[in-house]
């Protein structure tokens, strides 16, 4: 493909990442960086979903075309190429413990036993494994891998529907391996493989549950519970004490379960004191550092975690229990919260406390200064942390993997 500049600033296509496509659940993001370190941003833009098409795949392809055309002219992204996330919520993750072999061979034993637990042809599938390392099963050696699936079927017509939007798919990528890449940048120091966190990606539909040592993934799992059950379970309780209140004192408005209490406060900078970025003659606020530490506020009650924040809960101790199982000289040290629903703080902050970690938000897009020749975002208001675009930035990160 010619190198060509782009709208007259010398951009060529090696100084610019690819566009990092998240099919999310309930909305679809876009972003773009230079090929810098640290990155530069240059574009990012993003829509809702509307509500009579997140459940229909159909019409959901369709409409993430036209989204994609749409934001790519008004984001003013430059170029074509694209690097897409394989939605979570078609995403099937699986460790499996195979006796050792060479390479090749574990190749064939992994397509095969994928075959058996999912009572799918392998031809059908998109898989990727990771090797986790060495363990022991009643005596015996044997080799765990973390893999991550998705049918073959689903991955094309998300290609396809990209590449109707004009688009040239340069790589596709699954959410947990996105956020890993996203993060990477953190743990290049010697010792930091010895650093195990516990990332929570929690999206809309699931959250991804992800422990790494350093920038390493060694344990992974795609949990059913998220933002919208934790909101239909905590809309629920509010409606029905709102209900009974409403007898007195005549309220009628139903609780939503996600109060301004629980939404995210920004993360104030000093100007006096805080870093700066000098890029291309612009100076940008850095806000790395500042990702807040989560602490569960004076008074919350106990009995505001619902039933469905307790399943998550326990999913989430298995999940510690499991690493433990592997890892027993290796605990988990603490917890990052990711994914649109960390904005949640109150909600994040108890789940914490009930996996005894510490733990902060995480904000992704905190290390990337704006290029002068960033565009508008559209969509977003990036002056406030962004937990909810760890797939995008992982993905414009990602190698060129087609």
């Amino acid at each position: 493909m010619c190198q060509e500049a782009f709208m007259g600033f010398g951009w060529t296509q090696n100084h610019v990442r690819p566009v990092g496509v998240d099919f999310g659940a309930d909305s679809v993001k876009l972003l773009q960086v230079s090929d810098a370190d640290p990155p530069e941003l240059l574009a990012a833009a993003s829509e809702s979903i509307p509500e009579e098409v997140r459940d229909d795949l159909n019409l959901r392809l369709d409409y993430f075309t036209e989204a994609l055309r749409r934001l790519v002219r008004e984001g003013q992204f430059k170029g074509r190429r694209a690097v897409l996330s394989i939605p979570a919520a078609h995403t099937f993750v699986q460790h499996v413990r195979l006796a050792k072999s060479d390479s090749a061979q574990l190749d064939d034993q992994i397509a095969a036993e994928l075959q058996k637990q999912l009572g799918v042809d392998a031809a059908c599938l998109v898989a990727r494994h990771l090797p986790v390392g060495e363990v022991f099963t009643n005596g015996a050696a044997r080799h765990e891998s973390i893999c991550l699936v998705a049918a073959r079927q689903i991955v094309m017509q998300h290609v396809q529907a990209a590449r109707r939007a004009g688009l040239n798919v340069v790589g596709m990528y699954c959410e947990p391996l996105a956020v890993m890449e996203a993060f990477a940048h953190r743990f290049r120091r010697a010792g930091d493989e010895d650093r195990v966190t516990l990332f929570l990606d929690v999206g809309h539909r699931t959250t991804k549950a992800m422990i790494a040592h350093g920038k390493s993934l060694v344990f992974a799992k795609i949990i059913e519970v998220a933002g919208d059950q934790l909101a239909r379970a905590a809309a629920a309780v509010g409606q029905s004490a709102d209900a009974a209140a409403g007898q007195e004192s005549g309220a009628g408005e139903a609780a939503d379960g996600l109060t301004a209490a629980g939404a995210i406060e920004p993360c104030p900078v000093d100007p006096a004191t805080a870093p700066t970025v000098a890029v291309a003659g612009t100076e940008v606020a850095d806000r790395r550092g500042a990702e807040p530490t989560l602490e569960l506020p004076a008074g919350a009650a106990a009995g505001e975690e619902t039933e469905m924040l307790d399943s998550l809960v326990d999913e989430l101790q298995m999940c510690i229990g499991y690493h433990a199982s592997v890892f027993n000289q290796k605990p988990v040290q603490s917890a990052i919260f990711l994914g649109g629903e960390a904005r949640r703080t109150e909600r994040c902050a108890a789940i914490a406390q009930a996996l005894r970690l510490p733990a902060q938000v995480g904000d992704p897009l905190a290390r990337l200064a704006r290029h002068a020749d960033c565009k508008p975002p559209v969509g977003v208001d990036l002056r406030t942390p962004q937990p909810g675009w760890v797939v995008p930035l992982g993905l414009c990160l990602s190698k060129v993997s087609i």
